[in-house]
């Protein structure tokens, strides 16, 4: 998969992110959609958010580049709430997917 430093001037394509603290997120620029899959740590933390391992409706990607936080704005469809902020830990690494392994990457999304 190829890497990039940063999502700020990219439209479209699908991306794995993975942050510092071992979560991975796949981006999808041309459906507009992300899942995240949380690391996988201390049964004691609790570093789960709403949504987790779902795909949700991405409305933007205000930062994505290596060595910052991701902020992302989300819909997750909460009644009540009009949109979601999240802001990760440092951005580690941004992988280009071939839409073809799609479904090979969300494996791998789920695996450390």
């Amino acid at each position: 998969m190829p890497t990039l430093e940063s999502l700020m001037d990219t439209a479209t394509g699908i991306y794995l992110v993975s942050t510092r603290s071992g979560s991975r997120y796949m981006i999808d620029l041309n459906e507009m959609k992300m899942s995240r899959v949380p690391a996988e740590t201390d049964p004691n933390d609790d570093l789960a958010m709403r949504r987790d391992g779902e795909t949700v409706d991405l409305l933007s990607v205000d930062e994505c580049t290596v060595g910052r936080p991701m902020r992302l704005v989300l819909d997750l469809h909460v009644e009540g709430v009009v949109v979601t902020s999240r802001q990760t830990t440092t951005v580690d690494s941004i992988s280009e997917v071939n839409p073809a392994d799609v479904d090979l990457t969300a494996e791998e999304l789920e695996s450390p």
